[in-house]
């Protein structure tokens, strides 16, 4: 948002109540950490796709489950 002039220091200043936050699925440093972390990404690496879906079939993202 920096980019648009939109970071915080400028909406800090509009309204200083303004709580900034951040995520990050990997943390910030470490060798996966430009990685994208989403659920699906997290549910294959836990190892959760192994047990879902049909028998004999691919798997199936546990909240795709109807």
């Amino acid at each position: 948002m920096e980019q648009f002039g939109l970071g915080y220091d400028v909406l800090a200043r509009m309204n200083p109540s303004l709580i900034y936050a951040g995520i990050s699925g990997y943390g910030v440093e470490g060798p996966y950490s430009k990685r994208a972390g989403y659920d699906i990404i997290a549910a294959a690496e836990a190892g959760l796709l192994h047990i879902t879906g049909e028998r004999d079939g691919l798997p199936l993202a546990p909240s795709s489950r109807a």
